[in-house]
């Protein structure tokens, strides 16, 4: 029998924490990250993970991470042992082997993410019951399969090019001509910019769509209704983000240039009239302009988190018992950001903890639940498909990557 429909309830999901209090525990970790020569970095890894899930309220419970520090310092040494031993390699001329062990990491990258996710959901608890992450490698690789394309084109292309591509594009070029040959190049630019957005739309995509199907907790998996065309569109909005920011910019520093050159323009210069104070104007435009034009790349960043985020957590559900929904709102989010950015650069970095918790509640403060029945009643129907050796099998599986 189905549940009525004034059966369905909503919880909000709030953040209880402060900018202060993690500014003390952010400053804590970094001292004591510096003081140990970076070996406090896992164990500061787990008082941040804490901090941020036991302020994180679903209903009036909050999330809990469960990890030992053991498992997240053996991960972090091995990680450290990796980088180290590629560096040694490459300091003393191994190219080949350098690269041998870096395609093999690459080729293990859906390994590792299965991995991680393990190790993270596994650790992660609400109201004593654990997530799971069930997804297998051989679905952890289908999902990677337009990373293992495009490394596969890369290779083949590395291959082939030295080999018989030289003459060709020498002579193809000779018959183009200058510009087409700069014709050719800039389609040639074009192309590899789409052809890599939509691997990397694609990729983010099929992982997130993994992780969302494949989390459970209590026995019940996780539902994901987005599309790849829904991600596809973030993806377009963004880019009109981005090159309308960068159009703005260029018109405002057009015409900051044209007001400071005068009625004389820049023949004026040349004829010695002020020509100290006007040289510094420019020259100070120039300098301002370097910073500036990472303005609109920050402002399509913020926009595309904003957006994946809406778009995840209204699309997301846990079996047929609950739902999500989104109502972050993208402008909001990108003065945010905005905002964070410059008092940080003020600040020298010590806004940084604040800023850290304004976005995360502004994110998780935008999304509510809702469930068939209470969360009492939700939690003991859960409860009733927990299973313990899932429990004790959780920290014994996963390496702590990302």
């Amino acid at each position: 029998m189905q549940p009525a429909l004034d059966d369905i309830q909503n919880h909000p999901v709030r953040f209880s924490g402060s900018g202060a209090d993690y500014f003390r525990l952010w400053l804590a970790n970094l001292l004591l990250t510096i003081v140990s020569l970076g070996i406090y970095t896992p164990w500061a890894r787990r008082r941040r993970i804490q901090y941020f899930y036991r302020n994180t309220l679903v209903g009036a419970d909050p999330l809990d991470f469960v990890a030992s520090s053991r498992n997240m310092a053996t991960s972090f040494l091995l990680v450290v042992a990796i980088y180290a031993s590629i560096h040694v390699m490459s300091s003393q001329g191994l190219n080949a082997a350098v690269s041998v062990i870096t395609l093999s990491i690459a080729a293990l990258v859906p390994w590792l993410w299965r991995s991680a996710q393990r190790f993270r959901l596994g650790n992660t608890t609400w109201r004593g019951l654990r997530f799971d992450f069930q997804a297998t490698s051989r679905e952890a690789y289908t999902a990677a399969w337009p990373l293992l394309a495009a490394a596969f084109v890369v290779a083949m292309l590395s291959l082939l090019l030295p080999a018989m591509g030289g003459l060709l594009i020498a002579r193809g070029l000779s018959a183009l001509g200058v510009m087409g040959s700069i014709g050719l190049g800039i389609a040639t630019g074009i192309t590899a910019f789409i052809a890599i957005g939509v691997v990397l739309i694609g990729l983010r995509f099929n992982f997130l769509k993994l992780q969302m199907t494949h989390t459970s907790i209590g026995g019940q998996l996780g539902r994901f209704k987005a599309s790849f065309g829904s991600f596809f569109k973030v993806a377009l909005v963004c880019l009109g983000v981005g090159l309308l920011a960068y159009g703005v910019l260029a018109v405002v520093l057009v015409t900051v240039g044209v007001t400071l050159s005068g009625t004389g323009g820049i023949g004026g210069i040349g004829k010695g009239a002020h020509i100290g104070p006007r040289l510094w104007l420019f020259g100070l435009l120039g300098i301002a302009a370097l910073p500036l034009m990472l303005a609109p790349a920050l402002i399509t960043l913020a926009a595309w988190h904003a957006l994946v985020f809406r778009t995840i957590w209204s699309h997301a559900g846990l079996s047929n018992i609950a739902r999500s929904q989104c109502h972050l709102k993208t402008s909001a989010f990108v003065w945010l950001r905005i905002k964070n950015i410059l008092l940080t650069l003020v600040t020298l970095g010590l806004y940084r903890p604040f800023a850290a918790v304004s976005e995360y509640r502004m994110k998780v403060e935008s999304v509510r639940i809702y469930t068939r029945g209470t969360l009492n009643e939700l939690a003991s129907k859960l409860a009733g498909h927990q299973s313990a050796l899932g429990d004790a099998a959780a920290d014994m599986v996963g390496f702590d990557i990302v």
